[in-house]
């Protein structure tokens, strides 16, 4: 199968050594046996990852510290994250695009009177116009205030980073990169200091659903690093959001990504 790149904690930097690692080498994950997907896989198996010649962002990379994107992360899947959550926009104003941390930390500032939960979740679909799946990751800001113990919401306020990429047939795989790119923003806040208080799944608890058979396994990957986990039929904001946006986005002007 191959080498896996060196590991976070012994790069510093991503330099020009470090660049053509991203050519010859593949990140590698786990895969998930989940009965009624894969009955017949009786342990985890690892499979390579592939990466994408973001040249242009490959360059942009080689001054930033391996660390920024969180402990344990190689070269490769740093420069997904990078890739993925680069730019983001808010629902108010759409034309406008911001770096995700900067701007949860001084919107977090500038409202600090308020008590605000923070909500992280994914949504996708197959779309029926190109040959792609489409992903919208949201952020979204529970404002309000305790009284009592109690929390009274005023309202949410929410961005979103949407990408796409070749049209994934399987159900579990698309699924399944939606927790992925939740955790990739989950982990990127609170590698930064930013505290997410719950991780909205959009997955469905209901047995008649397909996407039941994900939730087990994508509720233990959160709850095994410390996060609070919801799910349909839980009150869910930020895949709300996602739900929403998903049908409303212009997918033709979304550039496609091989990751």
């Amino acid at each position: 199968m191959g080498s896996t790149p060196t590991s976070a904690t012994n790069v510093t930097t991503l330099g020009r050594s470090t660049t053509k690692r991203f050519y010859r080498y593949c990140s590698v994950r786990l895969s998930v046996r989940t009965p009624g997907f894969h009955p017949g896989k009786r342990g985890s198996i690892p499979l390579p990852s592939t990466f994408h010649k973001h040249s242009h962002e490959v360059k942009r990379l080689r001054c930033l510290p391996v660390t920024e994107f969180g402990a344990g992360s190689t070269p490769v899947m740093a420069a997904k994250i990078f890739i993925i959550m680069k730019w983001w926009k808010s629902e108010k104003n759409k034309r406008k695009k911001f770096e995700l941390v900067p701007y949860v930390k001084h919107y977090l500032a500038n409202n600090v009177n308020y008590d605000i939960r923070v909500y992280v979740g994914t949504d996708s679909q197959s779309l029926k116009r190109y040959p792609d799946t489409g992903y919208v990751t949201v952020v979204a800001f529970h404002i309000g205030t305790f009284d009592d113990g109690n929390f009274y919401g005023r309202g949410v306020h929410t961005i979103y980073n949407e990408f796409k990429i070749p049209k994934i047939r399987d159900t579990f795989r698309r699924l399944w990169k939606e927790v992925e790119s939740t955790m990739y923003v989950a982990e990127k806040l609170r590698n930064s200091g930013v505290h997410v208080h719950c991780i909205d799944l959009d997955f469905n608890q209901d047995k008649i659903h397909e996407s039941s058979r994900l939730v087990a396994a994508a509720e233990g990957l959160f709850r095994g690093l410390g996060y609070n986990v919801s799910s349909k039929p839980d009150e869910l904001f930020a895949t709300c959001a996602a739900d929403s946006l998903i049908h409303k986005i212009n997918w033709k002007s979304v550039p496609l990504e091989q990751i």
